[in-house]
């Protein structure tokens, strides 16, 4: 079950992000915050095509998910993942792990000596980045949500 990947193409987030996006957090979104937007997910999402990497990975030809990160503008040592999503279906089968590890060691390969995330605190995704080395550093009341960290 070894993932292939490749960048971002104008037309994959109405191919693929924006339902797997939707899918996986419109729910937090609604809780949180009051509502979802289509068109707020795709403009943070072409602005990281625009600052960071937006990568996509599949098993043979199968979507199973993608990240998206940049470098934090005020900290050149740091990466802020701003979305890692896997489809539902294949959740829990290594392939967050595995598209995390590719973040791990696109950031190792640039001298990036920090991870960051910003998690829903209800969110499964808490235990997952727990479980990879992150540590949560602060809690963001107002948002629900933790900002966590993992050294390199």
């Amino acid at each position: 079950m070894t993932l292939t990947s490749r960048l971002f193409e104008n037309t994959d987030f109405d191919k693929y992000i924006k339902t797997l996006t939707r899918d996986n957090m419109r729910d937090y979104f609604v809780k949180n915050f009051g509502g979802w937007s289509d068109s707020v997910s795709k403009d943070k999402l072409f602005k990281v095509v625009k600052e960071g990497v937006v990568k996509l990975f599949f098993d043979e030809d199968k979507f199973v998910g993608y990240v998206s990160f940049n470098v934090e503008p005020n900290n050149k040592n740091s990466i802020l993942i701003n979305d890692i999503h896997v489809v539902k279906l294949y959740q829990r089968k290594d392939y967050g792990y595995q598209i995390l590890n590719y973040t791990i060691k696109y950031a190792v390969k640039q001298g990036i000596e920090h991870l960051k995330v910003f998690v829903f605190k209800d969110n499964y995704a808490v235990n997952f980045y727990k479980k990879n080395g992150f540590e949560v550093v602060e809690d963001l009341e107002k948002s629900n949500s933790y900002i966590m960290v993992k050294s390199l």
